[in-house]
Order: C-alpha cells, then sequence, then structure tokens
C-alpha cells in the first residue's frame, strides 16, 4: 500500500529521480541558423555597407515538451561576415574575402572585444504563446560584460520558428563601430535574426538538462 513499508536491518536507498532533460540545437542541424544584420549612416555612409553576419558557434536547449527554461549560448569570436546588403537584398559582390576578414577581426576584437567576454548567454525568464503558434519570450542577455532584460517574439513562418530582435549596442557597454571622424558609422541598433525549422524540434537529441536550469 501507498506509504507502507517493511522493517529493515539494512537502510532503504532513497529513490534516485531521473535527470531531467533539454534537447538541443545547433548550427549544424539543416535550417537552424543566427544571422546579424547592421546598418550603416553618416555622411559618408553611402560608400560605406551593411553586413549581413552569421554565428558559426552557438548551442540552444530547452525542456523537452515545456520550453519553459530556454538556455543559449554564443561563442562571440564565431561571428562570420557573409556578404554586404543593398537595400535589404544581399549583394555578394561588394566585399572581397580579404574585405570580409578584416571586417570580422574589428568585430570580434575591436567591438565585442572577444578575448575579454568569449561568450553571449540569454536564459528565458517566461514563455507567453500567443494566436497562431506565436510565442513572447522574456528573459536575460549577457552580453559584453552587461546583463539585461530583454523581450521579443517567435512567430511561426513557412513552417519555421523565426525570431527578429532589435539589440541597442550601447546598453550593452558596445560602441558602434565609427571611421573618418564619424563621417561613417554602424546605427547603435542591430537586427538578429534567429530561425529553427517547425519539424527539427521534433527531432532533437535529448540531452541532460543543466543543472542551473532546474526548479
Amino acid at each position: 500500500m501507498p506509504g507502507m513499508f517493511l522493517k529493515s536491518a539494512t537502510p532503504a536507498t532513497p529513490a534516485t529521480e531521473e535527470p531531467a532533460e533539454t534537447m538541443h540545437l545547433s548550427p549544424d542541424m539543416d535550417g537552424v541558423e543566427l544571422l546579424i544584420f547592421t546598418h550603416r549612416e553618416g555622411l559618408l555612409s553611402s560608400v560605406a555597407h551593411d553586413l549581413k553576419i552569421r554565428a558559426t558557434r552557438f548551442a540552444v536547449e530547452f525542456e523537452d515538451g515545456d520550453p519553459s527554461c530556454i538556455e543559449a549560448t554564443f561563442d562571440a569570436a564565431s561571428l562570420e561576415v557573409i556578404c554586404a546588403m543593398n537595400e535589404g537584398h544581399e549583394d555578394p559582390t561588394a566585399l572581397s574575402e580579404k574585405n570580409k576578414a578584416e571586417i570580422q577581426e574589428i568585430i570580434v576584437k575591436r567591438i565585442l572585444e572577444a578575448e575579454r567576454y568569449p561568450q553571449i548567454r540569454f536564459r528565458t525568464l517566461s514563455i507567453t504563446p500567443q494566436d497562431e503558434g506565436h510565442h513572447q519570450l522574456t528573459g536575460i542577455l549577457w552580453l559584453h560584460g552587461h546583463e539585461r532584460r530583454l523581450e521579443f517574439q517567435t512567430r511561426v513562418e513557412d513552417n519555421r520558428h523565426v525570431s527578429r530582435i532589435r539589440l541597442h549596442q550601447p546598453d550593452y557597454g558596445i560602441r558602434p563601430y565609427s571611421a573618418l571622424l564619424g563621417a561613417i558609422r554602424v546605427q547603435p541598433d542591430i537586427t538578429v535574426k534567429i530561425t529553427i525549422p517547425c519539424d527539427l524540434i521534433k527531432k532533437m537529441p535529448v540531452v541532460p538538462k543543466k543543472e542551473e536550469c532546474l526548479p
């Protein structure tokens, strides 16, 4: 019967709870993508370029069936310049491989100071379901040595979960790139776009849940 046991000379061993589980995402999975878009401004902005940048090393984990504790980590040194953007369209011929490598070095070393702040982290505080499969996420973002509350929406588009997040660089102590005494500048606001195929979430490998995410 529940709550009853037999007396024994050997103390009973407490039952061991099964570890909580999370599902794991990474950029090597088909369709999983994190992109960053920057926009230029300034007197000589016409000779500069908007940029499309990709994070090549990151991991996203959340609880199977109940993503109440999403934990995401990003390698700040893993940003890769894909191409220039022209009025919202890719311009693959605008930048040489040398140009892209030089820009990447500036982003990683001077803007993000990745040697000092190697990891970017995000953890949810709450997730609110909305209509048509959309969700409102609230959490904490750790970036460039600063910690701030962040809210954004994830929407379902073409069988993909898509989040577009606007970040104001000075909020995190980041000084936007500037050249020629400010005649060429990167706007303080950048856009982060995260894409996860809906079908992939159901197929993700399950891994032990991190202790710090347990209730």
